[in-house]
């Protein structure tokens, strides 16, 4: 369910252990595992926040595909992840999965629910504010450290102005929600840590039936798009020993089930290290853990099927992994700031061996994804080049 890089990481995979496998996609530019040969059939979903599609979708391939027998369901995305976790008991006829309980799904799909389970769990997180009125920001601009980040409460709300907004005082931060009252109750805003590219971690995790941990990988995010505060686009396998213990305990002592994509901030004057969100389902950079020894989805299928998985496994560290997509852009940028040069970034590529997309036996991903980076680059309409940010920004937002 989804085909991004995500989704297209978990194709490959399951393809490795010998699985038939159909995807499910809704974002003809986004989604470019749709172009994989690796797939047996593919299909369309026109309106992605309709239950009811979905269900047809799923349903009607399950008919066509393996009548009378169960599939496997892989979420890749916070929509789907969320319609599985709604939808358990009308699935699990048809389906195999794994998904949180809808009430631990929906706290971490949701930031501001997000914020009450870590000051309970006493998980560090960097100081927020969950408001319900202006009246709630206006009292708290007053004693926040600046600059604050303002985040949507659910990372697909179509009616938030990009991916996170950041506040460099508490003007702007009032500015903000006085042009738009209407997401008051729709997002949250913490103290920035002073981190990005670089200082950004993750612990990534698969939960059995029983609600235990079967397996664990870490890595590093070395360039995000959007620079410093978006989704990997480089990054490499390191074991974060200090994180994984106290990680995997909060997973298992929620009985957290299925796949988790736990990220931490590092301040970089302190070294000291923040939650920053959990994604209750497969992540973009899934292929990394499988090309450094950790195939979160191959152990996941296994478990979900019944058949023994493997234990105690080690990851390769030191595997350098890019999404050549996301990457460009946010080297263009980082170029433009004076923060990368070019011989810099050629040594990074040079040490790449896991790739988003890229696969010279499965070349027409990476082939679509060049094609939407040059798309980006030159205006389809006027033939001139885009220049800004925002048009970046648009063109390649994470979904």
């Amino acid at each position: 369910m989804g085909l991004g890089p995500g989704g297209l990481g978990v194709v490959r995979s399951l393809v490795r252990l010998g699985v038939e496998v159909h995807g499910v996609y809704s974002h003809k530019g986004a989604d470019m595992g749709r172009h994989s040969r690796a797939l047996r059939s593919r299909y369309s979903i026109a309106d992605l926040r309709s239950d009811t599609e979905i269900m047809a979708t799923l349903q009607g391939i399950r008919r066509r595909i393996s009548p009378g027998k169960r599939m496997v369901l892989f979420p890749t995305n916070d929509t789907h992840a969320l319609f599985v976790s709604t939808h358990r008991s009308e699935l699990e006829e048809g389906f195999l999965f794994r998904a949180p309980p809808v009430d631990i799904g929906v706290t971490f799909l949701d930031k501001r629910a997000t914020v009450g389970i870590c000051l309970r769990q006493g998980i560090p997180i960097p100081r927020s504010c969950v408001p319900d009125s202006l009246g709630d920001v206006e009292r708290d601009a007053k004693h926040f450290r600046f600059p604050v980040i303002i985040k949507p409460a659910l990372q697909d709300d179509a009616g938030f102005p990009g991916k996170n907004i950041v506040a460099a005082s508490a003007d702007e931060l009032l500015a903000f929600y006085g042009g738009r009252p209407d997401l008051v109750q729709r997002t949250m805003f913490q103290e920035l840590v002073p981190s990005g590219d670089g200082h950004i971690v993750g612990i990534n995790t698969y939960s059995g039936d029983d609600g235990r941990v079967l397996a664990w990988t870490s890595h590093r995010r070395l360039r995000q798009w959007l620079p410093d505060r978006g989704s990997s686009c480089f990054a490499v396998s390191e074991t974060l020993t200090l994180l994984q213990e106290p990680t995997i305990r909060f997973l298992d002592d929620l009985g957290y089930v299925g796949f988790a994509g736990v990220e931490y901030a590092e301040d970089v004057a302190t070294g000291q290290r923040f939650f920053l969100e959990l994604n209750a389902r497969v992540v973009l950079p899934n292929q990394l853990f499988a090309d450094s020894g950790v195939d979160l989805t191959a152990i996941g299928y296994l478990e979900m099927c019944g058949q023994p998985t493997p234990r105690d496994l080690l990851q390769r560290d030191g595997v350098y992994w890019m999404d050549f997509q996301r990457d460009v852009p946010s080297s263009i940028v980082k170029w433009r700031r004076g923060q990368l040069g070019l011989r810099e970034w050629a040594g990074g590529l040079r040490r790449v061996t896991s790739h988003a997309t890229f696969d010279p036996r499965d070349p027409k991903p990476f082939v679509a994804s060049l094609a939407r980076l040059a798309s980006a680059a030159v205006g389809r309409s006027s033939g001139r080049q885009i220049g800004s940010l925002r048009a970046f920004t648009n063109m390649f937002r994470s979904r």
